[in-house]
This record gives C-alpha cells, sequence and structure tokens, in this order.
C-alpha cells in the first residue's frame, strides 16, 4: 500500500501538470514564475490550486505513513489489522485528493479526519497498545477491492 499510495501522489502530481498547461501560460510555466499570471482559465486556475493543496497534503500524510509502516514492519506489528488500516488509508487518499480537487467541502474535511484517525490507529501498535481483535473482523463487513501489481 505505500508504494501505492506514492503511485497516487506520482499520478496526481501529472494530473496537476496537465491541468496547469491547459489553465496557465507556458513561459509562466517555464519562467521564474515570480509574478502570479494570468490565466487563460479562471476555473482551471482554481482547479490547479485545489489540486497543488491536495497533491501538498498528501504529500505531507505520506511522509507519516511511510515512517509508520517502516516501523511497524521493522518491529514486527505488522498484522491483518495494520494491512487494513493501509489499504483504508490508501483509499481515504484516493477520496481526499478527488473531494478536494473538486471542491467538494464536507466530503474532504471528513476524508481528511478519517486518513488522519487511520495514521493514528497506526501508531497505536508502537506505544505497545494492541489493537482490538475487531477490527480485524471489520475487513470481512467492508471488503475493499483487491489490488494486484
Amino acid at each position: 500500500m505505500l508504494v501505492l499510495t506514492a503511485l497516487l501522489q506520482m499520478a496526481s502530481t501529472f494530473a496537476l501538470v496537465c491541468v496547469a498547461l491547459v489553465a496557465l501560460p507556458t513561459t509562466w510555466l517555464m519562467g521564474n514564475r515570480g509574478a502570479a499570471p494570468e490565466p487563460r482559465s479562471k476555473p482551471l486556475a482554481a482547479l490547479v490550486g485545489r489540486m497543488q493543496r491536495a497533491i501538498d497534503n498528501t504529500q505531507i500524510s505520506l511522509m507519516w505513513f511511510a515512517v509508520l509502516v517502516f516501523a511497524l514492519n521493522v518491529s514486527g506489528e505488522s498484522n491483518a489489522t495494520t494491512a487494513y488500516l493501509c489499504q483504508l488509508f490508501f483509499f481515504s487518499k484516493v477520496a481526499y485528493n478527488v473531494s478536494y480537487s473538486l471542491g467538494v467541502p464536507v466530503v474532504r474535511t471528513v476524508v481528511w479526519a478519517a486518513g488522519l484517525a487511520i495514521l493514528i490507529a497506526l501508531a497505536v501498535p508502537m506505544l505497545g497498545i494492541q489493537l482490538p481483535a475487531e477490527m480485524v473482523s471489520l475487513k470481512d463487513q467492508f471488503p475493499l477491492p483487491k489490488i494486484e501489481l
């Protein structure tokens, strides 16, 4: 899931560049970006700004996620529950990037809070506290799509 989350970040950045090429002057994109440009399309320029903020947030949370995944694996605390939480985190970031980019305010905030709660839950085993066994049964009640590389 860590690799998929990193690939999500790369795909989001690529999408941002594609939209920016349409919305903003090419001379500004290739220049030193000293002054604010006059956008070719104001709605697309607003989309570029939202996409950039979503990417920035995902970059920060990806750092925390990577540290937690690494620590869980090195410490031997990784199990079915933490693996399921990692999957949930990935899908929360997909939902966050889409909802933020499209400007859906309430959904964006709820999904962001869910991602933060998942990061906190991933940190809990590192404090020596076992996650409840019921969390493992969540994957039976709410199955996630299978992603195979």
